[in-house]
């Protein structure tokens, strides 16, 4: 007995799959049925009803070992279908490893001043601008590492920092760039800077983001009802710049007629993005995801006399540099000069980019 509870104890494992459950019952019934045949308890037949069952026992084993073997290549396909495959496994294991939660935009963005409805700022800006090189190069600066960046009083009077660039055949240093920072006064102020005041005020960056791409035609605005749903959307801004903001800087060239706004490490916490599905969570599952890049300034109510000469304005906006802090070190740089364009319906400037493996670094 114990023998034979031993060697049952051998095959017990095999019997969690459930074929090889049902064979084995199988083959306990017949098992049974030819015992009992051979010890005589059931009585002899007659030839042709024995036939008969004969025929019938040989059917049915047929078609019960037909069903068993469908059973298990059903089984078998669906286990394949709901176990995940390696690609996915890995997959799994990179959003667990590398999830993105919380990120950190750093952008860059120009406006040109060269509209005549914004020749009032663009003057005082000039005039003040040239005032301050006038300064700096009367000072005769030379080249040197402690001075290369060197400010005046006239330039902590504007709120303003100084850039130069290579000296010249005196060996003196000439500004090329200036730092505007959020509280200067040399940013719009007053009724007759309306317009400009009212661009810088309300300029942020829109993202819309598929994981699938679509046709760019079919990109309207960044209003969810106005394009496919997406897999991710959120905005950034630079917020109110006329209050001390570490994370903005004003950026003006000499002779240039482009003020350029510097955003960095505006943080975007998950939980406010627009929208955020499930197809990505991981750094990995940015790699081939399309990205509309919407420079956009909504509208704030100035009127009717201002809403063409605005749109105009607007239409002329575009992002020079974009950079997505994605977490563990990882930084995501689109690389904008390589980005399609396209237009929404307020006839602003929309890039699209397909994003690939090199541009997360």
């Amino acid at each position: 007995m114990m023998a034979q509870i031993q060697g049952f104890e051998n095959i017990a494992p095999f019997l969690s799959n459930p074929l090889v459950l049902i064979g084995f019952v199988v083959l306990i019934f017949f098992g049974l049925l030819r015992t009992l045949l051979k010890t005589g308890i059931i009585p002899p037949l007659p030839r042709t009803t024995g036939g008969d069952i004969l025929k019938r026992l040989l059917k049915y084993a047929f078609l019960i070992a037909l069903l068993i073997i469908l059973l298990g290549f059903g089984l078998e396909a669906y286990k394949l279908y709901k176990e995940p495959t390696s690609s996915e496994v890995v997959s799994e294991i990179k959003e667990l490893l590398n999830p993105i939660e919380d990120i950190e935009v750093t952008y860059k963005m120009s406006i040109p001043l060269g509209h005549d409805s914004i020749r009032f700022y663009r003057n005082r800006l000039n005039t003040a601008i040239n005032k301050v090189v006038n300064d700096f190069i009367s000072r005769k600066v030379t080249f040197n590492a402690g001075n290369a960046a060197t400010g005046t009083e006239l330039t902590r009077q504007l709120g303003i920092g100084i850039s130069t660039g290579i000296p010249d055949e005196n060996n003196y240093l000439q500004p090329t760039e200036f730092f505007i920072h959020s509280n200067s006064e040399l940013l719009p102020i007053g009724d007759k800077e309306i317009l400009i005041k009212s661009l810088l005020s309300y300029t942020g960056v829109h993202f819309t983001v598929y994981k699938e791409k679509i046709d760019p035609s079919k990109y309207e605005n960044i209003f969810s009802s106005q394009h496919p749903a997406a897999d991710w959307e959120f905005g950034v801004s630079v917020g109110d710049w006329r209050e001390i903001n570490p994370n903005l800087t004003f950026v003006y060239s000499v002779n240039s007629d482009t003020l350029i706004i510097e955003a960095r490490n505006i943080k975007i916490e998950a939980r406010n993005f627009w929208t955020k599905t499930d197809k990505i969570q991981s750094i990995e599952d940015l790699v081939g995801t399309q990205f509309f890049i919407h420079p956009n300034s909504m509208n704030e109510a100035l009127g009717e006399q201002y809403e063409s000469i605005r749109k105009e304005l607007k239409s002329s906006i575009s992002v020079e540099e974009v950079e997505i802090h994605v977490g563990k070190g990882k930084v995501l740089r689109i690389p904008v000069t390589s980005a399609s364009i396209t237009r929404s319906n307020w006839e602003e400037e929309v890039l699209v980019y397909q994003v690939q493996e090199s541009d997360v670094i």
